[in-house]
């Protein structure tokens, strides 16, 4: 599911709202204007894309009849339980554990054995000393992740996300990365993510993680584009 498709209002109450996602209307439950198979009277909106009604939950406007309507409880994020299980974007998830599921940001949960990304185990993490740094990173005491992997190579201790608005750029002490690979070349001393895709450093200009070739910047200067800080 792209970035785009996630951010959605979370709506509450019975309201007429066509152009939004759950909402009540003359006794009908809707998903941004379609009509739901669902008991309008016990109708609730949970947040996020999660509802149910006393019967079922509807993840993105699809029931998902499987899950427990009664137990069902928004974790947050893509998150969601019932008495049973863990679910992620309405599917089950079994790996995780439903009694201590706990929702930490973004895509990331935890429970009593490990943390995850999305359905993904992030191998040997550190509960204790994990903290997320933005959409896609996160670290430990000791490593660095993007998403589900760990960076190789990546310090800790000194590892930032610089915050270019698509969590795609970060830096340690010695390395900068793009979507969690080493920028080669790169120094991480001035470095500065910008628009459209390019960073730059106090020598060279990237694209996409890649050290611009001549004809790439003779196409940026010529369409007359400004670069400017993310």
């Amino acid at each position: 599911m792209d970035n785009a498709s996630r951010d959605l209002p979370s709506d509450a109450g019975s309201v007429t709202a066509p152009l939004r996602s759950y909402y009540l209307e003359n006794n009908t439950a809707y998903w941004f204007g379609r009509e739901l198979p669902a008991d309008a009277a016990s109708f609730e909106i949970l947040g996020g894309a999660y509802a149910r009604d006393k019967n079922q939950v509807f993840f993105f406007g699809w029931p998902k009849a499987r899950i427990d309507a009664a137990s069902f409880r928004n974790l947050g994020g893509w998150y969601g339980a019932d008495k049973q299980h863990v679910y992620f974007e309405g599917a089950l998830f079994s790996k995780a554990d439903a009694a201590t599921a706990r929702f930490i940001a973004h895509d990331f949960l935890q429970d009593k054995n490990a943390i995850y990304n999305g359905k993904a185990q992030l191998k040997n993490a550190d509960p204790a000393s994990f903290t997320v740094l933005d959409e896609h990173y996160a670290r430990d005491k000791s490593q660095v992740f993007y998403r589900n992997r760990r960076v190789a190579k990546a310090d800790a201790g000194t590892f930032v996300s610089l915050g270019d608005g698509l969590a795609l750029y970060a830096k340690d002490a010695a390395r900068v990365y793009y979507c969690g690979k080493v920028i080669k070349g790169a120094q991480p001393e001035g470095f500065e993510p910008l628009k459209e895709g390019w960073s730059r450093d106090k020598h060279h200009l990237y694209l996409h993680g890649v050290a611009a070739n001549e004809e790439q910047i003779r196409h940026m200067l010529q369409s007359g584009r400004v670069l400017i800080p993310a």
